[in-house]
């Protein structure tokens, strides 16, 4: 089983949900810029063809080849009619992880870690006032590997108007980036909606987003400045920096090298 790495070694600026159809899958596999891709079975695909997209899925999968770091789907969630077979599905496909939707406590992240693959990481889903308080419980399960934050589902939980949310939830981002941070996993901000100012990330260290949407912005604002990179090495090379203050300068290289061989790959 994946222990909870340190997700500051991770490149998981964007995060694109694409549809389990395969016309979607060729498009992302072919042109998206987005570090990671998560199929999505859950909210992108009707009810009335999820079996037929979870079915296709082994197949779509083998004749394509992915430019982003991570592939990761997202499963229908525990207790739904289609959550069992999905995570059957997953367990046996070439992917790094499987995506689970409004995790409320610890308890169901480690039922779920239980039903997949020890190969598989656990990306789990706050999307309700519950979940944002056990936070922190969940992302110290073993296996989780991430919060990604459901930004809809949790404004309509809290009663945040859809049309303020970008300030309406950003209170609640607080506990969901420490929680994160506290356990070393990755924090991932919801789909921007509008409204959002482009310098504020409020530590998150990526961002959803979807086919449409300027990955390559969103790229840029989770990506140190080329002066804050060689700063960094500036200041290692020059002897000048200790403890927690060469981490960082030792985090910002490394993610600049990461960012370099992903687009190496593009």
């Amino acid at each position: 089983m994946r222990a909870n790495d340190d997700a500051s070694h991770r490149l998981r600026r964007s995060l694109e949900y694409v549809p389990a159809y395969p016309d979607n899958l060729k498009t992302a596999a072919e042109s998206s810029l987005a570090d990671v891709i998560c199929i999505d079975l859950e909210d992108s695909v009707a009810p009335q063809r999820k079996a037929e997209a979870r079915a296709g899925l082994a197949g779509m999968l083998a004749g394509l080849s992915f430019r982003a770091a991570e592939v990761l789907v997202r499963v229908n969630g525990r207790g739904t009619d289609e959550h069992e077979d999905d995570i059957a599905a997953c367990n046996g496909l070439p992917i790094d992880g499987v995506v689970l939707p409004k995790v409320d406590t610890p308890l169901q992240a480690a039922q779920v870690r239980g039903e997949v693959n020890e190969a598989l990481g656990l990306w789990c889903m706050i999307e309700t006032a519950e979940g944002c308080l056990e936070a922190r419980g969940i992302a110290a399960v073993l296996g989780v590997e991430a919060l990604l934050v459901g930004g809809h589902d949790l404004a309509e939980n809290l009663g945040v108007p859809l049309r303020a949310m970008a300030a309406g939830l950003a209170p609640y981002y607080v506990p969901i980036v420490l929680a994160a941070r506290a356990a070393g996993v990755s924090a991932i901000a919801p789909v921007a909606m509008g409204g959002e100012p482009d310098d504020v990330i409020y530590g998150f260290d990526g961002r959803s987003t979807y086919h449409g949407q300027d990955i390559a912005a969103i790229n840029r604002l989770f990506s140190p400045t080329e002066a804050e990179v060689q700063a960094a090495r500036d200041m290692i090379s020059g002897g000048r920096i200790f403890g927690d203050h060469l981490h960082h300068a030792e985090r910002l290289i490394h993610i600049a090298d990461a960012i370099a061989m992903q687009d190496a790959r593009r």
